[in-house]
């Protein structure tokens, strides 16, 4: 990812991150619109096409094709960037007590961090807190079996060995 690239992805994070606090402070969801089209545009930026190009996918090939002729470095930051724009939708949906579109964006966010985290350890020391925070917004009767098969995994070979 292109240093300019990354630093625009990265100013739109942040404002997604300021719209999200304004409304938990305010409760004035009034730009959620305009906030989820920036989160449109931001996957956009990040995946380098229109969504209908990779939205449909499933989430091993979006991976991929985000990886594609990256360093693993570059491929692990823009995998994490699309997991934080999909919290950051996440958190637009919560405020907007669209509860159902929230989990969706959340679980997402948490399988791509899951499937990053239980490379190594030191990658699942890394991510252990957003997986937590990811996780305790999504009711786990919710939970898709691939994602609770991560997080068992992460816990089997992972959390054992921290405690």
């Amino acid at each position: 990812m292109a240093n300019e690239e990354q630093d625009y992805l990265l100013k739109m994070l942040q404002e997604l991150r300021q719209f999200v606090a304004q409304v938990a402070k305010t409760g004035d969801t009034s730009g959620a619109q305009e906030a989820l089209l920036a989160v449109v545009h931001a996957r956009e930026q990040l995946f380098g096409q229109p969504t209908s190009e990779f939205g449909r996918l499933p989430i091993a090939e979006q991976i991929a094709w985000l990886a594609a002729g990256e360093s693993p470095a570059q491929a692990r930051a823009k995998c994490l960037t699309y997991a934080a724009i999909l919290k950051s939708a996440g958190l637009i949906y919560q405020a907007q007590n669209e509860d159902r579109m929230a989990n969706s964006a959340y679980q997402l966010a948490l399988y791509i961090v899951l499937i990053l985290a239980v490379q190594t350890q030191a990658s699942y020391d890394e991510l252990r807190s957003e997986i937590h925070d990811l996780k305790e917004k999504i009711p786990a009767d919710v939970l898709n079996p691939p994602v609770q098969e991560l997080l068992l995994r992460g816990q089997t070979e992972f959390e054992a060995g921290a405690a």
